[in-house]
């Protein structure tokens, strides 16, 4: 008889065991991703139950997993049901922060585009383009120069929840090649071997150049941007000057080195062949300096110049600017 006590008290502990259902762990706070988004994942350390929600409309959850996924902003509860037997959880649902806007779809290298999101207090976040906490500018790849093609930017709110929206990274174009210099009614032509873009003039009562085929003509004496656009730009000084004289400038000849640049009362020239000229013009295409040599590295002194830029022709052909401090 003893033994069929012990017996029944020991059926007794283990049936009444189910009865006690452990807590919920997971987060008190989600947000309201949407199905297929941000999964967040509960656990209960008693086996066998099953998995509910109050408000299917703020929440769902996977009966077997525990996995919920927040639909709207909102309190919802969590049960966890063992048999007869039940523990609860109350989530709260926070909304996402509202949607990013972009002051440009794309963005170039080493500039930048304006974010803006209507939620308040929040943080920006951008992997790998460095992304300014919280000022809402995304300096390109100033930090990151390798970062090009699309880049996914996001916003997190206070609660933690994220928007996301997705800019697009280009690589500036290639120098433009060409002369920077010309005279007053002649004309040159500039070149990038990125083709399809336009070019521009910043001051075209200076100079002006032909959209599409890049050919400038020279104005009025004066300096003006030259710029070359597709998607990104990119951009040379050039300078026009009255012709005095001087023969036209030809292309730029390789092989000749001249320092320092700037330069304050003496500039060196190297070349691989002999110097046999040297002429110094200013932006008014007079000539300030002539000389003759025959040599492969020429010394000038230049301490008698104003400060101010110049242009060095060499045999008559080869062409070289520098400033005069």
């Amino acid at each position: 008889m003893k033994n069929l006590s012990l017996l029944f008290a020991s059926l007794f502990l283990y049936f009444s065991s189910f009865g006690t259902i452990g807590p919920i762990t997971g987060d008190s706070s989600i947000c309201a991703a949407g199905i297929g988004a941000t999964v967040y994942s509960y656990i209960d350390t008693t086996l066998g139950g099953y998995w509910t929600t109050s408000d299917h409309s703020i929440a769902v959850v996977d009966s077997f997993y525990g996995d919920v996924y927040g639909l709207a902003a909102g309190l919802v509860t969590l049960t966890y049901t063992v048999g007869p037997d039940y523990v609860t959880k109350t989530i709260t649902v926070n909304p996402l922060p509202g949607p990013i806007t972009l002051s440009r779809d794309s963005i170039c290298l080493y500039e930048n585009a304006t974010l803006f999101d209507s939620t308040p207090g929040g943080t920006w976040a951008c992997d790998p383009t460095y992304l300014m906490p919280g000022n809402g500018y995304i300096y390109g790849s100033n930090f990151h120069p390798t970062s090009l093609g699309n880049v996914l930017i996001s916003y997190i709110s206070l609660a933690n929840c994220r928007s996301y929206a997705t800019i697009h990274v280009v690589d500036i174009p290639p120098m433009i090649t060409g002369l920077d210099y010309l005279y007053v009614d002649s004309t040159t032509i500039l070149h990038n071997y990125i083709s399809g873009g336009k070019w521009f003039s910043r001051y075209t009562s200076i100079a002006t150049i032909d959209s599409v085929t890049g050919v400038v003509t020279g104005i009025s004496v004066g300096t003006t941007m030259i710029s070359y656009l597709k998607e990104c730009y990119t951009m040379i000084e050039l300078t026009v000057a009255l012709q005095t004289g001087i023969q036209p400038i030809s292309s730029l000849v390789k092989g000749v080195n001249l320092f320092p640049n700037p330069a304050t009362n003496e500039l060196t020239f190297s070349s691989k062949s002999a110097i046999t000229e040297v002429l110094i013009i200013n932006l008014l295409g007079q000539q300030v300096f002539s000389h003759a040599y025959n040599t492969d590295k020429v010394q000038v002194d230049i301490s008698g110049l104003q400060q101010g830029v110049y242009y060095v022709r060499l045999n008559g052909t080869e062409v070289r600017k520098f400033v005069k401090e």
